[in-house]
């Protein structure tokens, strides 16, 4: 398990929400982004809560979905799937 993969079991289990897996749409990697500028990642795990995104970047506010992806060189090309649902 990766220090996202980590991170989003931890915030799930703060504050429920499903763990996401952000990725390309249709390419090899995210791109460029605000935490990071050499946009090597080719994927990133995150938890979405209530149209909220929060991971370890985001603070315990977490961002609406929009202005996450916005983050990215990319938002457009990013999709997002349902890795690990959060079962009451």
């Amino acid at each position: 398990m990766d220090g996202c993969e980590a991170c989003a079991v931890q915030i799930q289990n703060m504050i429920g929400g499903d763990i996401i897996r952000i990725e390309p749409a249709g390419g090899t990697v995210l791109g460029a982004s605000v935490n990071d500028p050499t946009g090597k990642w080719f994927y990133h795990q995150a938890v979405l809560n209530n149209g909220r995104i929060y991971d370890a970047y985001t603070g315990p506010e977490g961002k609406p979905i929009s202005e996450y992806l916005a983050q990215w060189k990319y938002p457009d090309a990013i999709k997002y799937t349902i890795v690990s649902k959060n079962e009451p």
